[in-house]
């Protein structure tokens, strides 16, 4: 049976208002549990950031799932071009491997701290190794023509610029908590921030998992409808 398009990008997409009213109420709710919620809820290591690591690394395995799942070809290439961003997100949120050391230093509000810069030897190499790892995927994001596959999602309508505009959103709000965009948030004390911070970020990398379930849903039906053409 031949599957109606107009289906399958209604059953593959998110209402966009939902999804902005989901984010909202999110974030107020964030507000909110964070002067309630225990002190430790946001420190590095604890619930949040351990949760934050988990989700990123399954990121990585769904990324990695749609690589085996797709024929050889431009889709399995692609999702195996964007396993190694998520892992590199979860080592990133691991201090770079400095949270598997004692901590530097231990603040009775904010709890332990962990220093990549000062806890690990080879954190001045990280840098370099990023951006060698970035010019790999750039150049193979390029030579095996993914921009045809970016096309494809856009002829389609499955962009995900709604989970990923509401992803940014939340960033912008943990970013606001972390005190770079100067605003003043009237949280009494700094525990308190910290915890809106690191709810907030889980909420960004919670809609960026959707945009990343919706891109690989559509990659399913771009693969079955191919005939040698974008999916192969």
């Amino acid at each position: 049976m031949h599957n109606d398009p107009g289906e399958g990008q209604a059953r593959g997409s998110v209402a966009p208002a939902l999804t902005l009213t989901a984010t909202l109420l999110f974030l107020w709710a964030s507000y909110v549990a964070a002067s309630r919620l225990p002190n430790s809820t946001g420190w590095e290591n604890g619930p949040v950031e351990n949760l934050q690591v988990a989700m990123l690394l399954a990121g990585g395995l769904v990324a990695l799932h749609g690589g085996h799942v797709h024929q050889p070809g431009r889709l399995r290439t692609f999702w195996r071009l964007m396993a190694p961003i998520w892992f590199v997100l979860a080592v990133r949120e691991l201090s770079w491997g400095a949270c598997f050391l004692p901590p530097y230093d231990v603040a009775i509000e904010t709890g332990p701290k962990f220093s990549s810069s000062v806890q690990l030897w080879y954190r001045p190499a990280v840098p370099y190794l990023l951006l060698a790892l970035l010019g790999l995927l750039l150049f193979q994001f390029v030579r095996t023509g993914q921009i045809y596959f970016l096309a494809a999602l856009w002829k389609r309508r499955q962009v995900p610029w709604v989970e990923l505009s509401c992803a940014v959103l939340c960033m912008l709000a943990s970013g606001a908590a972390e005190g770079h965009l100067h605003v003043d948030l009237a949280f009494e004390h700094h525990w308190m921030a910290q915890n809106f911070e690191e709810l907030s970020e889980t909420g960004a990398y919670a809609l960026v998992l959707m945009a990343q379930w919706r891109v690989f849903r559509d990659s399913i039906l771009q693969s079955r409808d191919a005939s040698g053409g974008l999916g192969r």
